[in-house]
């Protein structure tokens, strides 16, 4: 996460996995309510279902403020696979 130059409460929060293991519950709880899998679009139907439901329940991230810190720092990392891609077009 040092790369991303992330710090405080936004650090702590995007280390946990608890926001992951609840969105995982949530998933489990809808999808035990089908009896046949149709295919992936089913599945992504049922998947936006369960974010749907689960909406409610998510509560603000902590360190929010500094998500701009975020997203500056996933764009340093992603640009040059961008542009290595760009090149090789």
């Amino acid at each position: 996460m040092n790369r991303l130059g992330l710090s405080g409460a936004l650090l702590k929060t995007l280390r946990s996995t608890n926001p992951i293991e609840n969105l995982n519950g949530s998933l489990q709880r809808v999808a035990k309510n089908v009896k046949r899998w149709r295919g992936g679009s089913m599945a992504l139907r049922w998947a936006v279902t369960a974010l749907i439901e689960a909406e409610p329940r998510f509560r603000r991230i902590r360190g929010y403020r500094d998500l701009h810190t975020l997203e500056r720092g996933l764009s340093a990392l992603i640009q040059p696979e961008v542009d290595k891609i760009a090149v090789s077009a």
